[in-house]
């Protein structure tokens, strides 16, 4: 998984594909955190103040939580 600062969420495969792209955020905010990956979806938070869930396979968005203030820091996942 590959966050980046223009708001665009990659995963990527060994052999340095783009198995698929997502915009998480608008161009002027982004992610920092490295993403959190359970139970088959990938979690990240973004400059925007919220907690994203995507597919890990298809990269769709499961849900998008607004937490408040930008997050900049990696989530953390607890069974």
């Amino acid at each position: 998984m590959v966050p980046g600062d223009a708001g665009v969420l990659r995963r990527v495969t060994p052999d340095g594909e783009v198995a698929w792209a997502t915009r998480v955020t608008g161009a002027s905010r982004g992610m920092h955190g490295t993403p959190a990956i359970a139970n088959g979806a990938v979690y990240v938070g973004a400059y925007d103040g919220a907690l994203y869930a995507f597919d890990l396979e298809t990269g769709e968005r499961f849900w998008r939580r607004q937490l408040g203030d930008a997050i900049g820091s990696s989530p953390a996942y607890d069974r």
